[in-house]
């Protein structure tokens, strides 16, 4: 996974694509996580998070279908977050990361 790029290329035919607003809430993740639990356990949250975008690479109807908050949305739950994301021919577009207690339709209204 590169939370620098829009875009990371794998084994499978599709690949993940990053919205503005996903890389801007991973990084966020990986300051708190690192300021608030030391350097180890950012690594572990981040390679979990990482895991889990590329596990839907193969498994991209994974999480649940979420229509409630926007067409074609599915979300996945990793730990503390919630990964909102689209399924697309070619691509996996994570959309969002939020914690979990975020009032994700606040969130996401007027940015899918």
């Amino acid at each position: 996974m590169s939370a620098s790029g829009d875009r990371s290329e794998t084994k499978f035919s599709r690949r993940l694509e990053f919205a503005k607003d996903a890389t801007l809430d991973l990084r966020s993740i990986v300051r708190y996580t690192r300021r608030t639990w030391g350097d180890e356990q950012q690594v572990r949250y981040a390679d979990r998070l990482s895991a889990s975008m590329q596990e839907l690479l193969s498994h991209p109807h994974l999480g649940s279908a979420r229509d409630d908050i926007g067409p074609d949305l599915r979300n996945l739950h990793v730990g503390q977050h919630v990964i909102y994301y689209r399924v697309l021919d070619s691509s996996i577009r994570i959309v969002r990361i939020l914690h979990a207690r975020m009032n994700a339709e606040e969130h996401l209204r007027g940015r899918i």
